[in-house]
């Protein structure tokens, strides 16, 4: 397959720190008792997940231009990136599935079991969400064996549509999707511009 060309720039190799505070005393009296006490004190208890990452954005901004199931590869996360959306726009549900890692794979195919979703479905909504769209590489990721691809949709005014991360990880010299990061937090505030977000549990 031929290469596609991704000039890329090193930006950042910054942390991304997701506190969790959990306040434990909020208030005078939280809770009764029989037993004689001391004033109750308010107090927080932090929890600090760091994650670690490099980003490089992709100059200018790379266009995906659509392949055939023939030419794919999957020998970097752009290829990959590029394989998976082909799918999605060439209504090619056997193909797309097969771009996820088999972990993912199963449980794609375990939610859609329980959500009574076809392939059918899926062409149904790719095809009602890519029709006219251009899609642009915007900026890589990388975080421990992850890769993020940040990518955006534009309509054919040229304006965004969508805005959101493609995530893979390599499987045997294989990048392929993975959902992996369904639940991970870095993944759901990582495109709120933040290098710090704060979560309140109690």
């Amino acid at each position: 397959m031929k290469k596609h060309s991704f000039f890329m720039q090193i930006t950042k190799f910054i942390k991304f720190i997701l506190p969790l505070t959990i306040i434990i005393f909020p208030c005078d009296g939280y809770t009764k008792t029989d037993f004689p006490t001391g004033k109750a004190e308010p107090g927080k208890f932090t929890v600090e997940y760091v994650y670690n990452f490099i980003s490089t954005t992709y100059t200018p901004e790379a266009q995906f231009k659509s392949i055939s199931k023939e030419e794919a590869s999957y020998s970097s996360p752009e290829e990959a990136f590029i394989a998976q959306f082909s799918a999605m726009i060439n209504e090619d549900y056997a193909w797309w599935l097969s771009s996820w890692n088999s972990l993912s794979q199963d449980e794609i195919l375990d939610r859609d079991k329980k959500q009574n979703r076809t392939a059918e479905s899926w062409t149904k909504i790719w095809k009602k969400a890519m029709s006219g769209q251009t899609i642009k590489l915007i900026k890589k990721i990388e975080t421990g064996p992850f890769v993020f691809i940040n990518y955006k949709m534009l309509d054919h005014t040229g304006k965004e549509t969508f805005n959101s991360l493609y995530v893979c990880k390599n499987d045997a010299g294989k990048w392929l999707a993975t959902q992996e990061l369904a639940s991970d937090l870095m993944f759901h505030h990582f495109l709120e511009g933040k290098s710090k977000v704060v979560i309140n549990v109690r």
